[in-house]
């Protein structure tokens, strides 16, 4: 993680969580969020001792979730939009030079297979170091790669990661998962609400883990 910036989780949920978590999709958005309101099978999934160990080691013991949200990606319609080159919470309400250490985690929860045609993120490793907002990726020090991912597979990557999504060009979605945990100092992004059992607790309007 401290060198290229992200680390894949292989097989962090089987298939019977991905079914679970499907129940929730609706067709007709992009996004739906904030899950850990909709249903405490969000929360369970991410309360994960792995994860966590991650999390501590790159952000350190005390860090609170920001967000988590479900992103079902385009599809062959006349809304295709996708994303440019950036950065994530919180570092892109940052000025640059941006902070020389991790300050948030990003998580990209496949539960879809992801390939070259239905999208996979597109990241340039070790880019997190640059401490700024891409600019000219093509023409940077850093080659870009795709992230392909197998459904059940986590991506996780530093906040300043330098990233974007791929675009959908089959007929199908590509949804997943996505939730980013910040340092315990980052100001929380939204006031999110929880339900029972989901594995965390709300203190000072910062969600964190039980």
């Amino acid at each position: 993680m401290n060198d290229r910036g992200y680390c894949i989780v292989s097989s962090f949920i089987g298939k019977r969580e991905k079914q679970e978590i499907k129940k929730y999709i609706e067709k007709s958005e992009k996004w739906q969020g904030d899950l850990f309101e909709m249903d405490n099978i969000f929360g369970k999934i991410l309360n994960n001792d792995n994860l966590k160990q991650i999390l501590q080691s790159c952000i350190g013991k005390s860090h609170l979730a920001t967000y988590c949200i479900h992103n079902l990606g385009p599809v062959e319609n006349e809304d295709r939009c996708v994303s440019d080159w950036h950065v994530d919470y919180p570092i892109h309400d940052m000025k640059e030079p941006y902070p020389d250490k991790c300050q948030a985690i990003e998580g990209i929860l496949a539960l879809d297979t992801f390939t070259l045609e239905n999208g996979a993120t597109h990241i340039a490793p070790g880019s997190h170091i640059s401490q700024a907002w891409p600019r000219n990726v093509e023409k940077s020090d850093f080659n870009t790669t795709r992230v392909l991912l197998k459904a059940g597979d986590l991506l996780l990557f530093d906040s300043r990661l330098w990233h974007k999504a791929g675009e959908n060009n089959t007929s199908r979605f590509r949804s997943a998962l996505v939730f980013n945990f910040a340092n315990m100092d980052i100001e929380p992004k939204d006031n999110i609400y929880i339900s029972p059992g989901c594995g965390f607790k709300k203190k000072n309007n910062r969600i964190i883990f039980n």
